[in-house]
C-alpha cells in the first residue's frame, strides 16, 4: 500500500487515496480489550424530561418506574388532581398516546436514557424538555390547546444517573464512548460516542445522581453540552 501511495503522490487524479491511519489497528484492540471490562463498571446515563416537583421527588424516593399504559394513567390522574390539566385534555392524551395506537410492543417497560449529556438546546432533546409527559404524550399529539397546556406542566428537567452495566449491551459502543470522553479529559478532539439506553427494569433511587432543574445552575451549564443539532 505504501508503494502504490508514494507511485501516486505526484499524479494530477482527482480523488486521492488517504493514508491508513497508523494507530487504527492499536486503537481496534484497545476498544476490544475495554469491551471486556466494561459489565464491571458503572457509566453516567442522562434522561431528558419534564417533570413537576412532585415527580422530582417521587424519583428520588422511590427511583425509576418504567413506561407503561399504567403508569401513564396514574401520571395524569396527579397532574389532573392538582388542577395542572383537565380532565378531557388527560381523556384526549390517552386516547392519542403512542401506547395504545399500535407503538406499546416498542415503547412499554422501558427507561430511555443516552450516554453523554446534549445540550438542553439540542433539537434531539427541545420537545423532551418542553412537552410534560414525554413521548408516549406529546408524539402525536395535534391539538395546540393541549400541547399549550402541557408546556405548561412542571419544570424543563435533565436526570443524572449512574447505570451498572452489562453485556447484553453493545459493549463496543460503550468502549467507545469511554474512549471519546476520556479523549476530551486530555484536551483532545473526538466525537461524542454517544448511544441510547433503553432499560427493562425499574431503577433505585440510588442510581440516581441528581437532578438538573431548569434554572439552576446544573441545568445552565448543560447548554455548553454537545451540538444543537
Amino acid at each position: 500500500m505504501d508503494e502504490y501511495l508514494q507511485s501516486k503522490r505526484n499524479l494530477d487524479v482527482p480523488h486521492q487515496l488517504i493514508a491508513e491511519n497508523q494507530y487504527s489497528e492499536d486503537y481496534s484492540k484497545f476498544i476490544e480489550d475495554l469491551s471486556y471490562l466494561v459489565p464491571e463498571r458503572n457509566i453516567r446515563t442522562w434522561h431528558f424530561t419534564r417533570l413537576t416537583d412532585q415527580e422530582v421527588s417521587l424519583f428520588l424516593t422511590k427511583g425509576v418506574e418504567l413506561s407503561t399504559k399504567n403508569s401513564l394513567n396514574d401520571r395524569l390522574a396527579r397532574v389532573v388532581a392538582d388542577g395542572l390539566l383537565n380532565e378531557n385534555f388527560a381523556t384526549k392524551i390517552l386516547e392519542d398516546s403512542p401506547l395504545h395506537r399500535g407503538q406499546a410492543d416498542i415503547r412499554e417497560h422501558q427507561f430511555c436514557m443516552i450516554s453523554c449529556p446534549r445540550s438542553v438546546r439540542d433539537c434531539r432533546v427541545e420537545l423532551l424538555l418542553q412537552y410534560w409527559g414525554g413521548e408516549v404524550v406529546y408524539f402525536w399529539q395535534q391539538d395546540a390547546e393541549i400541547l399549550e397546556a402541557l408546556s405548561r406542566i412542571g419544570r424543563s428537567r435533565v436526570v443524572e444517573l449512574k447505570l451498572s452495566l452489562s453485556c447484553r449491551y453493545d459493549c463496543h459502543s460503550v468502549a467507545e464512548a469511554m474512549a471519546a470522553s476520556f479523549a476530551r479529559s486530555l484536551g483532545e478532539v473526538a466525537s461524542q460516542g454517544c448511544f441510547d439506553i433503553f432499560f427493562k427494569k425499574p431503577l433505585p433511587s440510588s442510581s440516581i445522581i441528581q437532578v438538573h432543574s431548569e434554572g439552576e445552575d446544573g441545568f445552565n451549564l448543560l447548554e455548553q453540552c454537545g451540538g444543537n443539532n
